[in-house]
């Protein structure tokens, strides 16, 4: 069973990441043919958000068994977690904008030995007690609303 799900929104980002990873490499490969290093510096600029945050962003986490999480990434990676090695969950409300700051709610969740998990809470999360359960939230922390 899922506990969360990002949604359509995932296939959104996965395009902006791709696309952002495709034009830093082809960056990155004419600076190295023309010596024109600022280009790589743009290139790394443009590939760094999708290669560093696609495999931490979770798009579906499903329970696997009472020891275990399946946790599935926007840069298509299926990682298996033991909910042992989830660490205490941080809470971040909004995010800034250019003029004011927007309801943005997500988690960051540590994962000893590994890396850390991103949930945008916006996204589906069909079981919220269970949801709760599994990150040990408080009850505030799991929006209700248009998610599930």
């Amino acid at each position: 069973m899922d506990l969360y799900r990002y949604g359509w929104v995932a296939w959104l980002w996965r395009a902006f990441a791709g696309a952002g990873v495709l034009a830093g490499l082809g960056l990155m490969v004419l600076a190295w043919r023309q010596g024109a290093w600022s280009l790589a510096a743009i290139g790394g600029v443009l590939a760094l958000p999708g290669i560093v945050l696609g495999p931490m962003v979770a798009v579906r986490i499903r329970r696997l068994d009472s020891s275990h999480i399946e946790v599935r990434t926007l840069a298509f990676w299926q990682r298996r977690i033991a909910i042992a090695h989830l660490g205490p969950a941080r809470l971040r409300t909004h995010a800034q904008g250019t003029v004011q700051a927007v309801h943005a709610p997500r988690l960051w969740v540590p994962v000893q030995g590994g890396l850390p998990i991103h949930i945008d809470l916006l996204g589906q999360i069909p079981d919220r007690e269970a949801f709760r359960a599994l990150l040990s939230l408080p009850a505030a922390w799991v929006p209700r609303g248009d998610s599930g």
